[in-house]
C-alpha cells in the first residue's frame, strides 16, 4: 500500500534548509575542516531516510545537501 510522504519530505526540506543555514554561519566563524557535515546529515539521516517506498524525494534532497556540503568552501 502506498503512503502519502508529503508532510514528512515538507519537514525534511526546512530541516535541511535550517542545517544548511547553521552549517554556513558555522563556516563563517569556526572555518571548514574535514568532517564539515557529518554530525548534521547523520543528524537528517537518521530522522527522515528510513521512511521507505515514496520518498524517493527525501532521498534526492537529503543526497542534494550531503553534495552541496562536501563541496562548500566558504562561498555563497
Amino acid at each position: 500500500m502506498y503512503t502519502d510522504h508529503t508532510k514528512e519530505i515538507a519537514q525534511c526540506a526546512i530541516a535541511i534548509k535550517k542545517e544548511q543555514t547553521k552549517l554556513i554561519k558555522k563556516a563563517k566563524t569556526k572555518g571548514i575542516w574535514e568532517n564539515f557535515r557529518q554530525k548534521e546529515m547523520r543528524k537528517l539521516n537518521d530522522e527522515y531516510f528510513s521512511y521507505g517506498y515514496g520518498t524517493e524525494p527525501i532521498r534526492d534532497m537529503l543526497s542534494a545537501f550531503n553534495d552541496w556540503a562536501m563541496n562548500y568552501t566558504g562561498d555563497k
